[in-house]
């Protein structure tokens, strides 16, 4: 019986790094060069989980993305390989597997407020100010 794959994510990441190395996680191809020295497998997807995106991250190197971004890392000239990845992503995955991004179906709109994070959050009310500190009048 052929494994279902927790996320299109998921299945990218055991396509362009091999299984597992236990549950999520996966030996970095980033940070950590020598795989079969039994390290810490650190590079881990987050799986679905109500409304929360799914993500890749590597909790050594801080390197964190989505399909999209991991596509970019391995294929940052091959635009025809990201392109068959993620018309592969959109065919065989419902939306709630996949990124939000980027999709004909769901578009590029901006997340909701309650998922940003606090430091964006910030960013957005300091744009709002002027250089002097005054409230901007648009």
């Amino acid at each position: 019986m052929a494994r279902r794959f927790e996320s299109f994510l998921w299945e990218l990441c055991s396509h362009l790094l091999g299984p597992p190395e236990y549950g999520s996680s996966w030996h970095c191809p980033f940070c950590d060069p020598d795989p079969e020295r039994k390290s810490w497998a650190s590079f881990s997807v987050r799986p679905p989980l109500r409304h929360y995106p799914i993500k890749f991250r590597c909790h050594r190197c801080k390197v964190w993305g989505d399909e999209h971004d991991l596509l970019h890392k391995f294929f940052h000239d091959d635009e025809e390989s990201q392109q068959f990845w993620l018309d592969y992503g959109q065919a065989f995955y419902p939306p709630e597997l996949r990124s939000r991004r980027g999709y004909p179906d769901t578009g590029n709109a901006p997340p909701a407020p309650s998922m940003m994070s606090t430091n964006t959050k910030r960013g957005q009310r300091r744009s709002d100010r002027s250089p002097n500190g005054a409230q901007r009048e648009d």
